[in-house]
């Protein structure tokens, strides 16, 4: 018998120009020192992301040697509908470039299937529908319908299965950060503004 594992506003405008730094990757292992057999229950944090279960309660992880992965359960059983979102710390944008999607058992082909929904401010801009394994064994999937930063990831269960999904290795990008410069000749025309200063009255009370 098969058993079943459950995933200034200014008064003068200056030119500027924008320097980027380079996007910060964050990889998230679910490492989270789990004895073999072990699980533990959502939310769980690792490099500023937190992974909280919005719909159902039985997403954990779970050391299965020799990996530790995300389930959307185990036993009792989950159910369509069952959600885990993932954030970052402060509610800041990120891209979701791809995760290792894991098939467990063997010989299983009828697997789970789950929806990925980016959202930003609760709205969906971005999806990944009908996700499901061909089989036993890891897959990386890019998620290529990721193009856009979004501030909040769901991962939906979307069909019960024989076996379940796990997902693993899930990789991040925080977006570059930009820095205001002064194109050259700016600030000559930034002194020239300042020197020629007006005080304006404030009319709204503070």
């Amino acid at each position: 018998m098969a058993i079943r594992f459950h995933i200034m506003a200014a008064a003068l405008a200056v030119p500027l120009a924008l320097g980027a730094q380079a996007a910060s990757a964050v990889s998230v292992e679910f490492d989270a020192g789990l004895a073999d057999g072990d699980t533990l229950a959502l939310p769980y944090a690792e490099g500023g992301f937190w992974f909280t279960q919005v719909v159902g309660s039985q997403a954990q992880l779970v050391n299965s040697n020799p990996y530790t992965i995300l389930s959307l359960g185990i036993l009792p059983l989950p159910f369509v509908g069952d959600t885990v979102r993932i954030h970052r710390d402060g509610g800041e944008t990120f891209t979701f470039d791809s995760f290792v999607l894991v098939g467990p058992g063997t010989g299983a082909t009828n697997f789970d299937s789950i929806d990925i929904f980016g959202l930003v401010g609760g709205s969906v801009t971005e999806e990944l529908l009908g996700l499901t394994a061909a089989g036993p064994g890891l897959s990386t999937v890019v998620a290529s319908g990721f193009s856009a930063p979004v501030d909040q990831v769901r991962i939906v269960l979307s069909r019960i299965g024989d076996e379940a999904l796990w997902f693993d290795s899930m990789t991040f990008d925080e977006p570059a950060a930009t820095s205001a410069v002064p194109l050259p000749g700016a600030l000559p025309l930034l002194a020239a503004g300042l020197g020629g200063k007006r005080t304006i009255e404030q009319p709204f009370a503070m």
